[in-house]
């Protein structure tokens, strides 16, 4: 499942780097990047099977799962190139690490019953 989903959060990532930097939601400009540079973005025209197969499976939790999911696997890098903690992805959720925690061992839970099907 950690396969799947890291694979998943590499391609999201890849496409939300595509998409520009919204400012209306702290998650949404941490997974595009945030750092409003200029310059050309990777494009990602398809996803692959599997990783189309597990983003259909995300689409489908709720949005605190999904949201969590998102934050632990998509987030590229702080600007300084350290990968975020969990108290820091926490914070941008708006909820404490054990929360955070807890949403996304549900969340895989759920998935790999929803991906067993």
């Amino acid at each position: 499942m950690n396969y799947l989903l890291g694979r998943w959060g590499h391609y999201i990532a890849l496409q939300h780097a595509t998409t520009g930097y919204p400012t209306t939601n702290a998650l949404l400009q941490a997974l595009s990047g945030g750092r409003g540079r200029p310059g050309s973005r990777p494009l990602v025209k398809d996803l692959p099977s599997d990783v189309w197969r597990v983003e259909q499976a995300v689409n489908g939790l709720p949005g605190i799962y999904r949201n969590a999911l998102l934050a632990f696997y998509a987030l590229p890098p702080k600007e300084d190139g350290l990968i975020r903690t969990r108290v820091e992805i926490a914070a941008l959720l708006g909820t404490t690490p054990g929360a955070f925690r807890k949403r996304v061992y549900r969340a895989r839970q759920k998935l790999a019953i929803d991906l067993s099907q």
